[in-house]
């Protein structure tokens, strides 16, 4: 029964032709598979590389991927901004064509100004010669009234003589 445990019992060592060699992994010995031949030992080592080499394939092919989205990316951002960038200088242009414009309608500008100043005196003024009429009008009546007030006077004087 001592030799059935022992057997049952995953040892720290493997058998490789026949030879027992100690495995040391810094694990478990509990973890590690036993095997029985190097064949097996030799197909499963074909296996994690096929493994390990799909892993990093994969790794790569994803990279690639992310690469390519970039790359996609920066394209779609550099044709915007080629994009903007001829927005800004047809702005450029129509701007420099309208500052063009304004020097060249300046003087006119300043002429009107002289005019618009002219024609506020004017109105000013017109409005003073207004007020003034009206109070030369006031006297002119109150001067007639008082004309005629004496002219009346002065009949009633000589009918009452």
């Amino acid at each position: 029964m001592m030799n059935q445990q022992q057997q049952e019992q995953p040892t720290n060592e493997t058998n490789v032709n026949d030879q027992q060699l100690p495995i040391d992994v810094g694990i478990e010995a509990t973890t590690l598979p036993l095997y029985d031949s190097k064949k097996q030992l030799i197909n499963c080592s074909e296996e994690l590389f096929k493994n390990i080499k799909n892993y990093i394939t994969s790794e790569i092919e994803l990279t690639l991927e992310d690469y390519k989205l970039l790359e996609t990316m920066n394209n779609c951002t550099m044709e915007k901004f080629q994009g903007m960038t001829q927005i800004a200088q047809q702005i450029q242009e129509e701007n420099r064509d309208l500052n063009n414009r304004y020097q060249q309608l300046l003087p006119k500008l300043e002429i009107i100004d002289k005019l618009d100043r002219k024609v506020t005196r004017l109105e000013t003024m017109a409005y003073a010669i207004d007020a003034y009429s009206k109070r030369l009008e006031k006297q002119y009546k109150l001067l007639e009234k008082g004309l005629n007030d004496h002219h009346q006077q002065q009949q009633q004087n000589q009918q009452s003589n």
